[in-house]
């Protein structure tokens, strides 16, 4: 069906993202101290694209992961790492006309989790380091293959970009949140994520914004891709036009970083 109507009219066709659209914007706040401050949060996974494109099918399903999960968080504790502050945030919901009431229980809320982090912390679970077995959905040969595939799609003009990836699944017995925190140390990244869901707990960190979108009303949309950048020509915190010139000439005439332009042009 899909491949019977153009590609505007395949995006307007009904799809799960109807129903999160529904969800996601049913309330609007009257203010926002902070962003986030509700809404849906989760993860999508590789599989949703089945949902708009017609791909065949996978060889074994190796997570057994939903194509989505997602939760409407209406409380939320966000911390500002750089200052060392965390604040609490409560959302009174107006779906009736008892809006003194539920601003109380937002209030009583905010109060309930201030008594519980001046509680006792839990204490931290101790492992012993284990030897751990590496196994993937595909061995290295079958990697290799798939690389060289793509390569020549690429030299016969076929495809202008991919991204090759192998799952790999190992047994671990550490704490979540101590893996969580290596990986901060290791990569450290304003876009690292923990969710702890019905199925495990997906954690990870992700150096760059793929797509923000901003405001109420005049919306922004801001696209930020990490590769191919260069710093702002600077000498002793200064801003010395000639390095900087040097950069924007660099970024202008390098062949490798004006096609990953085109790529990330075609992505966005």
């Amino acid at each position: 069906q899909q491949r019977n109507v153009s590609e505007q009219q395949r995006l307007r066709l009904k799809s799960p993202m109807d129903i999160l659209r529904a969800v996601a914007f049913k309330f609007k706040s009257t203010e926002q101290p902070f962003i986030p401050s509700a809404g849906i949060f989760g993860a999508f996974g590789y599989d949703l694209i089945d949902q708009f494109e017609s791909f065949p099918s996978n060889r074994e399903d190796t997570l057994q992961d939903p194509d989505y999960e997602l939760y409407f968080a209406d409380n939320l504790f966000l911390t500002d790492h750089v200052q060392g502050i965390t604040y609490i945030v409560a959302n009174a919901f107006i779906t009736h006309n008892k809006r003194d009431e539920i601003y109380r229980n937002a209030v009583k809320t905010i109060k309930l989790y201030e008594k519980i982090l001046q509680g006792k912390l839990p204490k931290p679970k101790k492992f012993r380091p284990k030897k751990q077995i590496l196994t993937g959905d595909s061995s290295p040969s079958e990697f290799e293959d798939t690389v060289n595939e793509l390569k020549k799609h690429i030299l016969e003009g076929e495809i202008f970009q991919a991204s090759p990836v192998r799952t790999i699944i190992t047994d671990c017995n550490a704490e979540p949140l101590d893996i969580y925190k290596a990986l901060r140390s290791l990569s450290p990244s304003p876009h690292m994520f923990f969710i702890n869901h019905k199925n495990g707990i997906l954690l990870g960190s992700s150096p760059e914004i793929f797509l923000r979108v901003q405001g109420m009303q005049d919306k922004t949309l801001e696209l930020h891709p990490a590769s191919s950048m260069r710093p702002r020509g600077t000498m002793n915190n200064v801003l010395d036009p000639d390095i900087d010139a040097r950069y924007e000439a660099e970024l202008k005439t390098d062949e490798r970083i004006i096609g990953g332009h085109i790529m990330l042009l075609d992505l966005a």
